[in-house]
């Protein structure tokens, strides 16, 4: 189960991509799945994920499709030029995640499946035992007499 965690762990940091808010320059982190969709920042105001005009990478962008002044502004800052106040500020070090709520699997869930499946398992058991699945009539169980049938 801890391996299992630590893989998935591991896959969601590899399929998220961190950009910066084109309204206040802070790192935001998305998933790979949210790129042109509509997002909130930190601040709760809505930008875009775009990919980069010249394919690689990404940039957040104030407009669904994208703009030059965006894109520039953006390549600034990973440039190194001055970010806004508000991204120099306490919050510059901290990166705001907006792919939403982590949600884990889970003992219920493992708990219902296994039920689940002994479940199937003792029904084929059983019409197999019976065999009911060979196309024949059921066997009788153990030393059950045959009924007499009086004339």
């Amino acid at each position: 189960m801890i391996g299992v965690g630590l893989f998935l762990a591991f896959w969601e940091f590899c399929v998220s991509i961190t950009v910066r808010s084109p309204h206040s320059g802070v790192p935001v982190t998305v998933r790979t799945e949210d790129v042109g969709r509509a997002l909130r920042d930190e601040s709760g105001r809505v930008f875009y994920v775009v990919a980069k005009s010249e394919g690689e990478g990404h940039y957040g962008s104030r407009v669904r499709g994208g703009s030059e002044a965006d894109e520039a502004r953006s390549a600034g800052w990973d440039a190194g030029e001055a970010l806004p106040a508000v991204a120099e500020g306490g919050e510059g070090g901290v990166v705001h995640d907006a792919r939403g709520v982590q949600r884990r699997s889970g003992v219920g869930v493992w708990v219902v499946v296994l039920v689940v499946v002994a479940g199937l398992a003792a029904g084929g058991w059983w019409l197999w035992r019976s065999g009911v699945l060979a196309g024949g009539e059921a066997e009788p169980v153990g030393d059950v007499p045959a009924a007499e049938v009086s004339p």
